[in-house]
C-alpha cells in the first residue's frame, strides 16, 4: 500500500500496519451505522444492520421496514411514522417505537459526539451487556470514538474522515530510506519484532498506559508493563513518550492526566529528557457548524 495523506488533518503521509482495525470491530460499526443512516437516510446497508440490533428483529423484519420506507421522500421520517410500525408483529412494535423515538432525539443533535453519547446511554450499552462478555471494554472503545468525534462539529466531516479508514490495508514495514518519508501507525502487538529509527508512544499516562482496567490486578499490571517494554524497545535512535496534561472528553470534561507509573520505573535519570509543548495546535477538523436534522419531524 502506498503511504496515504491524512484527509482533513495536517497532510502528514502515513501507513497503517495490519490486524483487525479499530473501526472494523462489530460494535464500532454498529454505532457508525446509526450515524450513517442519520446522515443519509437512503443507506440501505446501514438501515438493515441497525434494525437487526433491535430485540425480536431479524433479517426478514429489517428488510420489510426498509422496503416500506426506501421509496419515501424521507426514509427516516417514514420509518418514524405509525404506518411503518403497523407492518410489524405486535411483539416488535413497542421496541420499534422506542427506537424511532431515539432516532428523533438523535436527529435533534448536529454534532457527532453527543449523538454517540446519547446512543450509548439510551440504547447501545444495554445491547452490549446482553451480547458480549467483554461489554465493558467495548463500551470504552465507543467512549473513545465519542472523544475522537468531539473535535468535529458536523456529522458529515466526522463520517468523511472515518470513511478513510476503510481504505487501510495490511502494511509491511518499509525498508531503506523510504521509511523516513511517512509515519507508520501501529499497535504495540503489531509492532513486535520490528524496529524504527524514531518511535512516538502517545498517552503515556496512568489510566491509558497502563489502562485503568489493569491497575486493580498485579497480574494485569505486569502484563501492561511487558507490553510497555515491547513498545519502547521498538525505537532504534529516538523515543518520544507523550504525556498529555489534560484530556478533554466528548462530554467536555477536562481531566488532569498523570505521567505513567512506568516512567518512574526507568532507572537512570540521564535517560530521560523532559520537553514541554505549551501551545495548542490549530483545530483543522471541526468544519462549519451544521443545523440539526430535527426539521424532518416538525
Amino acid at each position: 500500500m502506498e503511504p496515504q495523506s491524512a484527509g482533513s488533518g495536517r497532510d502528514i503521509p502515513f501507513s497503517v500496519r495490519g490486524g483487525l482495525r479499530f473501526f472494523e470491530q462489530a460494535h464500532v460499526k454498529d454505532v457508525l451505522s446509526v450515524l450513517r443512516l442519520l446522515h443519509n437516510a437512503r443507506d440501505d446497508l446501514a438501515w438493515q444492520r441497525v434494525l437487526k440490533l433491535l430485540p425480536r428483529f431479524g433479517g426478514g423484519l429489517a428488510r420489510r421496514v426498509w422496503e416500506h420506507v426506501e421509496t419515501a421522500d424521507d426514509p427516516l421520517r417514514a420509518a418514524c411514522a405509525g404506518s411503518t410500525a403497523a407492518l410489524l408483529p405486535p411483539v416488535a412494535r413497542g421496541v420499534f417505537a422506542e427506537f424511532t423515538a431515539l432516532l428523533r432525539r438523535l436527529a435533534d443533535l448536529a454534532a457527532p459526539a453527543p449523538m454517540i453519547g446519547l446512543l450509548l446511554e439510551a440504547f447501545y450499552a444495554e445491547h452490549l451487556a446482553s451480547r458480549y462478555p467483554d461489554a465493558t471494554l467495548r463500551r470504552r472503545d465507543l467512549e473513545a470514538v465519542a472523544d475522537f468525534a468531539a473535535s468535529y462539529r458536523t456529522l458529515e466531516a466526522f463520517l468523511s474522515d472515518v470513511a478513510l479508514t476503510g481504505d487501510f490495508n495490511a502494511e509491511t514495514c518499509e525498508d531503506g530510506p523510504e521509511e523516513q518519508l511517512f509515519v507508520t501507525l501501529s499497535t504495540v502487538h503489531q509492532a513486535k519484532g520490528l524496529e524504527w529509527p524514531v518511535v512516538l508512544i502517545p498517552w503515556a499516562s496512568d489510566g491509558r498506559f497502563p489502562t485503568d482496567m489493569a491497575m486493580g490486578s498485579d497480574a494485569d499490571l505486569e502484563e501492561e508493563r511487558r507490553v510497555f517494554h515491547v513498545a519502547v524497545t521498538r525505537a532504534r535512535d529516538e523515543l518520544y513518550l507523550v504525556v498529555p496534561q489534560v484530556w478533554s472528553t466528548h462530554r467536555r470534561e477536562r481531566i488532569l492526566m498523570k505521567p505513567s507509573r512506568f516512567l518512574s520505573e526507568i532507572e537512570g535519570g540521564d535517560l530521560l529528557e523532559t520537553m514541554r509543548i505549551e501551545h495548542d495546535l490549530p483545530d483543522v477538523t471541526a468544519g462549519a457548524a451544521a443545523p440539526s436534522a430535527s426539521d424532518r419531524f416538525h
